[in-house]
């Protein structure tokens, strides 16, 4: 996926150079994508209304989370296309 299809990077870093040791402290970063934020802030949404998933059985609840994060980045990828009109 590229940038015009993901958003582009959000909340780059740029890193920390230690001049005393001559390397880095923490390499210099991107950040997450648009699109991998807006997922997680639909995420969020999404739970905080579901209740029982801990009852229910792994199988289940693997198949039921795999499904709700399909929906979530095309609503995400959603968000990115409305964005660019």
């Amino acid at each position: 996926m590229n940038e015009r299809e993901d958003g582009g990077p959000i909340h780059p870093t740029a890193g920390d150079w230690d001049p005393y040791r001559r390397k880095w402290g923490r390499e210099p970063t991107l950040g997450m994508s648009l699109r991998d934020y807006f997922a997680g802030q639909a995420l969020i949404g999404a739970m905080s209304k579901a209740q029982g998933l801990g009852d229910m059985p792994l199988v289940e609840r693997t198949v039921l989370l795999a499904g709700v994060a399909e929906i979530l980045y095309e609503a995400a990828d959603a968000m990115i296309r409305e964005r660019a009109k």
